[in-house]
């Protein structure tokens, strides 16, 4: 653990369980100064200063010249009666005022899981750190208040890094199964709080667990900022379970949070007057009515304002996308076509969650069940009548097209702000001549599955560049064995997913003109590439969606091939029952240009449609819903968003074990960034398919394929009436 600027780190509550794991490794690089009520044992270099946290003039001495401050401190039990616990609250701004005085810009909260205890969580939809708090219990409400003074903090000094970390279960071992997603290792504690302490200028709350198989809190906000949990708690030794709940003092429908702080030092000063004056109007009914006048206590936060009054950005519940408030709440229509099957995780179900948790912008979801052209025809005619949904599904070559024709909008202000959530490349495909018209959902990077058994047996190794490529190739075809196929009925999103590896850019616009090089360099070098496994007769030729690909995958005839990111679970039931189960792996493709990087072959965004009146709400939803990883995992979707995926069972037993979306996420993060579609690439498609097939039988050259799609791309552009630079 090491700071990004050496120096001194005050840690509040030091000698406790997380102070204890954190100590020697935070020793190793900084200058540790412990904090407690209760002395112990000391580490080489350490200070200690005895502090319950009240006195404001002590901590002035004590952090005066710290450049960081980790606060543990605090009453850590969910059973406790608020009196009990209000001492969390008092402490934190005794503490945080103290900071602010020094001007302290690198600040960790230890806040809880407790303040979003009493969301369900449905198998495979964890928590997500963006919902609005929920506490389960007096514990959890004085962590949400903590959460609230820290962000507050972040507001009022510049350039402050506030990181409130809610917590899981630290220690072993587990003695409650619901406890077994809500744990979090030492050596994980010790990774996650040195990323909370190099996270950039900003207040953020990200949750604090392992890598835990029963995945009930979303870490993926923090894993962004390089968060790598690695322990699970499904693998360590437990005694007996103790099954059902532990009786806790609920605050469920608990409306009001008390603090000893004035309502005007809470409210950011940032919030609009109407808010500012509703949230003032709300605490001044429910101190007259609920609580004592005494002591100086004051009513300052419903919880159900808590997420609206700490920001100031539009669509943030009870706003407009103009950002004046609304007449009341909003219905987004999202339109789909995710298979929701069996053993998925239903899109009702996480649409539900959201509802639940945001009253002022509902969802409603609903399944088109036809095909991608059909819902394109759908969402051209209700553009025109008026009657779109504001969110659709849709293919990223199908975006540039609709964007053409006038059915979405530009949503770049709002894509910007989550723009750092997904995949460079990912977010490039719902753009059209940098405007953004949506966010991407899942995506198909180009990786290289192969039969590792085989491979073993034929003393093989797994291809790295193009030259290995060819020369293993030409080895196993020795045996009787092919490590790829050329596929002709593939041959346009294919090709150009290794073109755009290769470092190509086909489409872009120059002037208001649209430009065209699909026969560049980088496009010659994969056309040089699959015409020497060709005239080799290195690889066998079928078409993908044959019955020939299948049944070579089956005699193990094929024992690797290139293909998109969404056909491991494909490849894998094809093979269902055949002795490839277990055996098969997946790579990165052979590095095909100057650079380590992979190519687009399919996915798609979720797009806002032309006429919708909430475009900032809708892009919450959209965001929010694009990055519920697990549900989406689910549905058989190697997601565009940042963060874990984890592999389903099925597929990794297939896979003979491996992580296989672990390595899915790194192809989504190698895609090419600069590989936009024009919007007639849908017609071109014939074209490129009735030359790949001629290639495919030896009439043609590889070449060929990339000059009829230079050709067919320039006459669809001006068939359609868009000018091309010459």
């Amino acid at each position: 653990m090491s700071p990004r600027d050496p120096g001194a780190v005050v840690l509040t509550g030091g000698f406790g369980r997380v102070g204890r794991i954190l100590r020697p490794e935070l020793g190793r690089r900084w200058k540790v100064h412990v904090v407690d009520r209760d002395e112990g044992p000391l580490g080489a270099g350490e200070d200690f200063t005895r502090s319950d946290l009240g006195d404001g003039r002590q901590l002035d001495a004590v952090l005066a010249g710290a450049d960081a401050l980790i606060h543990l401190a605090g009453l850590g039990n969910p059973r406790a009666a608020w009196d009990e616990v209000f001492a969390n609250v008092s402490t934190t701004d005794v503490l945080l005022r103290a900071a602010a005085r020094h001007g302290i810009r690198r600040i960790v909260l230890a806040s809880s899981i407790h303040a979003m205890g009493e969301y369900n969580r449905p198998a495979h939809v964890p928590v997500s750190p963006d919902l609005p708090p929920r506490p389960c219990c007096a514990y959890g409400v004085s962590k949400v208040v903590g959460e609230a003074l820290g962000r507050l903090y972040a507001a009022r000094v510049p350039g402050a890094s506030v990181v409130a970390l809610r917590l899981g279960l630290t220690g072993w071992p587990v003695t409650e199964d619901r406890y077994l997603g809500q744990w979090l290792s030492d050596g994980d504690c010790v990774r996650l709080f040195d990323v909370a302490l190099g996270a950039p200028a900003g207040f953020r709350v990200p949750f604090g667990v392992s890598a835990n198989s029963r995945r009930e809190w979303d870490t993926t906000s923090i894993e962004a900022f390089g968060y790598r949990p690695v322990d699970d708690s499904a693998t360590l030794p437990r005694p007996p379970v103790v099954r059902g709940e532990v009786p806790c003092r609920l605050v469920r429908g608990m409306s009001i949070v008390l603090t000893h702080l004035r309502s005007a030092d809470m409210i950011p000063p940032r919030t609009r007057p109407w808010r500012r004056a509703a949230i003032e109007e709300k605490a001044e009914s429910l101190m007259t009515s609920r609580t004592s006048r005494g002591a100086g206590v004051i009513v300052v936060l419903a919880l159900g304002l808590v997420a609206a009054c700490s920001s100031g950005t539009p669509g943030a519940g009870s706003t407009s996308a103009g950002g004046h408030p609304s007449a009341g709440p909003v219905t987004i229509d999202y339109l789909h076509r995710l298979p929701d099957g069996e053993g998925m995780t239903k899109v009702a179900d996480v649409v539900a969650l959201w509802n639940a948790a945001h009253p002022d912008i509902q969802v409603k979801a609903t399944k088109f069940d036809g095909k991608s052209d059909e819902l394109i025809t759908k969402l051209e005619a209700n553009v025109k009548a008026g009657t779109a949904p504001c969110l659709a599904q849709a293919g990223y070559a199908e975006v540039p097209s609709l964007f053409t024709k006038g059915l979405l909008e530009d949503v770049t202000a709002e894509a910007e702000k989550y723009k750092s959530n997904y995949s460079a490349g990912a977010y490039t495909l719902v753009t059209v001549g940098g405007k953004a018209v949506g966010l991407p959902q899942d995506g198909g990077p180009l990786v290289y599955y192969y039969n590792k058994a085989e491979f073993a047996k034929l003393g093989l190794s797994v291809p790295t560049t193009a030259d290995e490529l060819v020369a293993t190739a030409a080895k196993a075809a020795a045996k009787g064995k092919y490590i790829a196929a050329f596929e002709p009925d593939e041959a346009l999103n294919w090709l150009s997913a290794q073109a755009a590896a290769a470092g190509a850019t086909w489409y872009s616009t120059d002037a208001g003109k649209w430009k065209v090089d699909a026969t560049d360099a980088a496009t010659q070098h994969v056309a040089t590439l699959w015409q020497r496994l060709l005239d080799g007769q290195s690889v066998v030729v079928e078409n993908r969606w044959g019955d020939g690909f299948k049944k070579a995958l089956n005699d193990q005839k094929l024992i690797g091939t290139i293909g998109a990111a969404w056909e491991a679970p494909l490849l894998s039931g094809d093979m269902t029952g055949s002795t490839n189960v277990g055996q098969w792996a997946v790579a990165p493709i052979p590095q095909l240009g100057a650079a380590p990087m992979t190519g687009p072959d399919g996915g798609s965004g979720v797009v806002v449609l032309k006429g919708c009146k909430n475009v900032a709400q809708a892009m919450e939803f959209n965001n929010w819903f694009n990055t519920q990883i697990d549900a989406l995992v689910s549905q058989g979707l190697v997601v565009a968003a940042k963060g874990a995926m984890t592999t389903p069972d099925a597929v990794k037993s297939f896979y003979g074990g491996q992580d296989v979306f672990a390595e899915l996420a790194k192809a989504n993060e190698a895609l090419n960034p600069n590989f936009p579609y024009i919007p007639t690439w849908p017609t071109i498609g014939g074209d490129v398919a009735q030359i790949a097939d001629k290639v495919g039988k030896g009439q043609g050259k590889v070449g060929d394929i990339f000059t009829t799609t230079q050709q067919s791309s320039v006459t669809s552009l001006k068939d359609a009436g868009l000018p091309v630079a010459q």
